[in-house]
């Protein structure tokens, strides 16, 4: 995947060179701009911390079937998911909708160049305050959303065979928990 992190800020740094030397112009000082410009060129050094109960843990080996393959033995690839995600109760019960198999049998093979889909659940805490925070890389304020998110691949099975049909049994699990927020993003192979 490109880096599209910063794609609107290298594009706006990228169209203020000069033609016909092509190098980088000097912004003012103090502006968003320049803030990560120092960044991109290395000036400046961001640290972001993070809670504790944020931080992924180990990683423990899973196996799921991407849904560009078929379903059979030979198609069970490797994956990765974070022991913080396998011990939060109502995410590990996502498992089996999800075609995600965090006590792997066999192992899988692992598949070059193959990125499985994910889920992210943002669970509301009550517990972690919303709060205002300033952007290390443009100085610019904005808001912190007081949830805690978990991520987990998720690939075929036999009674969800297809992506979108793995979404809906996912969402439809969390029925009972409508302040759950999902977002998904499709592997990529």
């Amino acid at each position: 995947m490109a880096n599209k992190r910063f794609k609107i800020l290298k594009g706006a740094l990228k169209y203020l060179r000069t033609s016909e030397t092509d190098i980088d112009v000097t912004l003012p000082a103090g502006t968003p701009l320049r803030k990560f410009q120092d960044y991109d060129n290395n000036k400046i050094l961001v640290n972001y911390e993070r809670r504790a109960g944020s931080l992924p843990g180990t990683l423990v080996d899973a196996t799921l079937t991407p849904f560009a393959l078929s379903i059979g033995a030979a198609n069970i690839t490797a994956t990765k998911v974070s022991k913080r995600v396998t011990a939060k109760a109502d995410i590990k019960a996502l498992f089996n909708e999800a075609g995600l198999d965090d006590t792997p049998a066999t192992a899988g093979e692992p598949r070059k160049g193959f990125t499985p889909a994910k889920c992210t659940v943002a669970i509301p805490n009550t517990t972690l305050a919303k709060s205002n925070a300033v952007s290390q890389l443009t100085g610019k304020k904005y808001k912190t959303k007081g949830s805690e998110t978990f991520t987990f691949p998720y690939g075929k099975s036999t009674g969800f065979p297809t992506e979108s049909e793995v979404r809906a049994a996912i969402t439809g699990a969390l029925v009972d928990n409508p302040t759950y927020n999902l977002t998904f993003k499709s592997e990529r192979f």
